[in-house]
């Protein structure tokens, strides 16, 4: 957690403060306690402790930067000047009972009309659940590419990291450049290698991924240039997919003997890409793409005296193809809650705004672009700041979509706007800086993704980066 809040408040907040509660779960004397929590803010540069308890303002002495102590959580938010943690980068760890979400409540109003909450628990029980799937043998690829599906690259690959997964996995370089920049050591591979980017690649020690003749001589010739030996390659066999592999016999056989002709590489992994492996209906041919997989890999093992591994499976192919795990598998969108097969996951993305305005409408008047809403009696809408330039489909717009505000369902009214929209909250108990869910415990991504005619992955990864991501961690 302390790395997180380093790595968030890293050029981009004045300062990093912790909000702790007593600490109930450990079994050292309290003093020395206190004294060890000491040590580790001073080590991760935190510059303020806020101390919220009484076992803990009893061993206010054993600290020795910045601090403050509350007996409880309500008399921090009584007493304390919340102005004074503007443009600080926040970590509120407590014991469940402490009610810490008051205060995280408090501070994301204060800083954020509009915000992107990521359960790192649930994500953390999400990884849980695949892993309950696979044999001990099957190691995990987690794929962080598109900002981690909009989730935060490097916060998600912290966890990743913690939790020892195998490999991440990214689409360009420039991706993994900035999860190594943030102290992200875990093998990454890239998935889409671009020829101006091999001295990076090789620069922050990042696999790559050969799926072409021209891509594998031009690599070479740069580990070459670099006098690198045994770099490691992944090899992506077209299956099917008619997207990025090698497809025919012909390339096959080439790429062989450039690689064993060349020991500037070594084959890591072999793999390819199903096309429909969430679908009951193209069962047969995810079944010949995998018997076509399955028959080059031997091409290769057989060619070469070192072990290659394999893989294949996604997500929906980890549910619905188990037998077909191989030596890894790749997860991507069912890390973030979202299964073919109702596993027991958890969604871990909440999209929250507020209402900025309340007003009347009367009948005969229309609300929005293109008057596309004309009211037919009295009417009362909420405005709120979330528009399509924060990633809200104009689908949802002329009541197909809703948000959740106070208990109820409130329909969108009129085209989605860029910087904002609005609902109908006629007849309900709506005020001004009330809470909006656009997604999240009561209405599904997988809802808005139906309504708006796309998947799931568009509409998680299409939240504009200007929203602000919360963690949320117990």
């Amino acid at each position: 957690a302390l790395s997180a809040l380093a790595q968030q408040a890293k050029d981009n907040y004045d300062k990093k403060i912790v909000i702790l509660s007593d600490v109930e779960s450990s079994s050292l004397p309290k003093e020395e306690l206190y004294k060890q929590v000491d040590k580790l803010l001073l080590q991760w540069g935190i510059d303020e402790l806020i101390g919220i308890g009484s076992e803990i303002s009893r061993y206010q002495n054993q600290f020795n930067l910045p601090k403050q102590f509350y007996a409880t959580t309500d008399a921090f938010i009584a007493e304390s000047n919340l102005k004074n943690i503007q443009q600080s980068a926040v970590l509120l760890k407590c014991s469940r009972h402490f009610g810490f979400d008051k205060i995280s409540d408090l501070l994301q109003l204060k800083a954020h009309n509009t915000v992107l909450e990521i359960d790192i628990d649930a994500l953390a029980h999400n990884l849980g659940v695949f892993r309950q799937q696979l044999q001990p043998s099957t190691k995990i690829i987690a794929m962080v590419k598109a900002f981690s599906y909009g989730s935060g690259d490097v916060e998600v690959a912290q966890l990743m990291e913690y939790i020892r997964v195998d490999y991440l996995a990214v689409a360009v370089a420039d991706e993994a450049v900035h999860l190594r920049k943030a102290g992200i050591e875990t093998p990454i591979i890239i998935m889409n290698p671009e020829q101006h980017s091999f001295q990076n690649i090789i620069d922050y020690r990042l696999d790559v991924n050969i799926y072409s003749l021209r891509l594998m001589r031009q690599f070479i010739k740069m580990l070459n240039k670099n006098a690198v030996k045994q770099f490691p390659i992944h090899i992506k066999i077209d299956t099917g997919m008619n997207r990025l592999g090698l497809k025919n016999d012909a390339e096959i056989a080439a790429i062989i003997d450039i690689v064993k002709n060349n020991d500037c590489v070594k084959i890591k992994t072999i793999f390819s890409h199903l096309a429909a492996s969430d679908d009951a209906e193209e069962d047969n041919f995810t079944t010949q793409q995998i018997n076509r997989f399955e028959q080059v890999y031997r091409v290769f093992q057989a060619a070469f005296d070192y072990k290659i591994e394999k893989h294949i499976l996604n997500s929906s192919g980890v549910e619905r193809f188990p037998d077909k795990q191989f030596d890894y598998v790749r997860l991507g969108i069912g890390l973030h809650g979202i299964s073919r097969t109702n596993l027991p996951l958890k969604p871990i993305s909440s999209l929250k705004s507020i209402v900025s305005q309340i007003k009347q409408v009367n009948p005969g008047e229309t609300v929005g672009y293109n008057r596309k809403e004309i009211a037919t009696k009295k009417m009362q809408i909420a405005i709120i700041p979330l528009g399509y330039a924060d990633g809200i489909n104009r689908k949802l717009g002329n009541r197909t979509g809703s948000v959740y505000i106070n208990g109820a369902l409130a329909k969108i009214v009129g085209n989605v706007c860029m910087d904002m929209l609005m609902v109908d909250v006629t007849d309900m108990d709506v005020k001004e800086g009330d809470g909006v869910e656009i997604f999240g415990k009561h209405i599904s991504i997988n809802q808005i993704a139906k309504q708006t005619e796309t998947i799931p992955y568009e509409v998680l990864t299409g939240i504009s980066q200007r929203v602000k991501r919360v963690y949320l961690q117990k």
